[in-house]
């Protein structure tokens, strides 16, 4: 995946780019389409890559937590 990336961002810019060889291109080429679009998330994931990092799996998010409800019982 690192040198994907890497073969990706070394590319010469072109609106039209050929099509990808494989889904390795055409994966390594959506992440560095989304970081040039100012998607942070997939440069941080390109620059993790190519320090050889794996990116770690987000972690679940944390149950909500349950809201106070408060109310006035009357008997009829």
């Amino acid at each position: 995946m690192r040198r994907a990336i890497l073969h990706e961002l070394l590319q010469p810019f072109d609106p039209d780019p050929p099509p990808p060889v494989d889904m390795l291109q055409a994966v390594a080429r959506a992440i560095v389409v989304k970081a040039a679009q100012a998607d942070m998330t997939a440069a941080r994931e390109i620059l993790d890559r190519i320090d050889g990092k794996t990116p770690t799996a987000a972690a679940p998010a944390a149950p909500e937590t349950p809201k106070e409800v408060v109310f006035t019982w009357q008997r009829p």
